[in-house]
């Protein structure tokens, strides 16, 4: 299932739709607030990269989606440089939707690049 979430071409990595769910246990419950779900997020994406010549610190754009956006928005924007404090803060982009998969309250999408 999240294999197919992450397709790399070149120098660049798309890593799309991660969500905050525990990669040993699956069907386990979500995090009740939404930090611990992007927390969860940046742990998966460190492991689901691990056997891909791609690493956090490089990252170079960040895109959100959160449920109840009004209500999350500025917990995320707080927390976000705190996920990536041992990297170069990649750029943003934060959009509210309807749904999430599994009702999580966050997903995440990475651009990764490679420095050529």
């Amino acid at each position: 299932m999240l294999l197919n979430q992450l397709k790399s071409s070149g120098h660049l990595m798309y890593a799309n739709g991660i969500l905050p769910i525990d990669l040993q246990t699956p069907a386990a419950f979500l995090p009740e607030y939404v930090e611990e779900q992007a927390r969860r997020i940046i742990h998966n994406i460190e492991e689901l990269t691990q056997p891909t010549k791609f690493t956090l610190s490089e990252v170079v754009s960040v895109n959100i989606s959160l449920c109840q956006f009004r209500k999350f928005y500025p917990r995320v924007t707080i927390l976000y440089p705190a996920l990536f404090e041992k990297f170069n803060h990649p750029s943003i982009s934060c959009v509210g939707v309807e749904g999430l998969p599994r009702d999580a309250l966050i997903s995440m999408s990475f651009v990764f690049s490679k420095h050529v």
